[in-house]
């Protein structure tokens, strides 16, 4: 890199840690950092990890210090496999297993697979379903039909719903209530078109999205961000999980079901599965991140009754925690990791995400309360460097 890039990447690494520890003066300093973005100078890791470390200790020369950095981080996250209290009901018809040695997670996943909607076909992602035979001999009646926005029908399980969705568990309890009847299969409408209820139903019985799913990144990303939506509001943990760490991905479209994750035991409780995400993020790009930060915002206020943990390892080996004996392995609550790396990659490449149609759409002129472009990039910046969480990683 030339001395002049350089020069001027230093002077916009010290204009943004004034702007965000000396609040005062924040609109001079974020001033002349859009103006050195505006010359086309971006914040590469290195000086990102620089800047996050000068926060952290409140002092500028620790701007001038080299720091390890890594290039890519790993994300990992665990969920509990469904329990099997519904096989006790089946019958068995053929079946060469008994119940006693059939595993739940199998036995979820072969109703996914006699289901209408449940294909396991070449368009599914994860060949260890997709080798699951339709004919098991292993069945049991649908109990609840959920019809989505688009008009399609998906019979299901109320107890494999319920298990993984406290508000669906109720709106399947109240309907019943209004019919006079435990009997019979109850109907219920979800906020989701065709595509998304496969995929939260996908998710209910084999602990993962099956696809397909989009080959674009930024539909993709929109599509996680709404199920996202539906997760927090319908208080489903580990979709809500599953969304982020997709979001979170450079493989974001992988298989994340109980046949492909890693078995953790957890003593008496039986087992977790674990799962992972190395960054960087393939969805958050200039033209999806401000929706993404607009999102982690908005679900601030609905997320309340969610509850799960992003583990980030940051120990530059990139191995899960279960082949790495990092110290360095920090949980993160509900959306913090998603909004802190969509801040970042703003502030990475502010000049990029400043000229795309969704800031347009967020700052422009046909917003309710328009403001002049300086003030808008100004909030922005502003808003992206107070959501840095100077311990973590890029």
């Amino acid at each position: 890199e030339g001395a002049k890039l350089i020069a001027l990447r230093e002077a916009l690494i010290f204009c943004l840690f004034q702007g965000r520890v000396k609040e005062s003066l924040s609109v001079k300093y974020y001033s002349c950092a859009i103006a050195l973005y505006a010359s086309q100078v971006s914040v590469d890791r290195a000086s990102m990890k620089k800047l996050q470390e000068a926060i952290k200790v409140n002092d500028k020369s620790a701007l001038s210090v080299e720091v390890p950095h890594n290039s890519a981080v790993l994300h990992e996250a665990s969920y509990l496999p469904p329990s099997g209290s519904q096989m006790k009901k089946t019958a068995f018809c053929g079946s060469n297993k008994s119940k006693d040695a059939m595993d739940p997670s199998i036995f979820w996943a072969l109703q996914m697979a006699s289901s209408s909607w449940g294909q396991l076909d070449d368009s599914l992602h994860c060949r260890s379903l997709r080798d699951l035979k339709r004919d098991h001999g292993v069945s049991t009646p649908p109990d609840v039909v959920l019809v989505s926005r688009d008009g399609h029908s998906f019979k299901a399980h109320t107890e494999i719903i319920a298990s993984k969705s406290a508000r669906m568990d109720a709106a399947i309890r109240f309907e019943r209530m209004k019919l006079g009847s435990e009997e019979g299969i109850t109907t219920l409408d979800v906020p989701l078109n065709s595509i998304l209820c496969k995929w939260f139903l996908q998710h209910c019985y084999s602990g993962s999205m099956l696809g397909p799913m989009s080959e674009s990144d930024e539909e993709l990303c929109h599509f996680l961000l709404e199920l996202l939506d539906f997760s927090l509001q319908y208080l489903c943990s580990s979709l809500a999980q599953e969304c982020e760490m997709r979001l979170l991905s450079f493989e974001p479209r992988v298989c994340h079901c109980t046949q492909c994750c890693h078995h953790q035991p957890l003593g008496h409780q039986g087992i977790a599965c674990t799962y992972l995400a190395p960054g960087p993020s393939l969805c958050i790009q200039s033209e999806t991140c401000l929706d993404v930060l607009a999102a982690c915002i908005e679900f601030e206020n609905t997320g309340e009754g969610v509850d799960y943990d992003i583990l980030l390892v940051d120990d530059g080996s990139l191995r899960p925690s279960w082949l790495s004996n990092a110290t360095n392995i920090i949980p993160h609550p509900a959306l913090q990791r998603l909004r802190t790396t969509a801040a970042i990659y703003v502030v990475r490449n502010f000049s990029s995400v400043a000229h795309t149609r969704a800031f347009e759409a967020q700052f422009g002129d046909g917003v309710a309360e328009p403001m002049s472009r300086q003030e808008s990039l100004l909030f922005l910046l502003h808003t992206c460097m107070g959501m840095l969480m100077s311990t973590e990683a890029i």
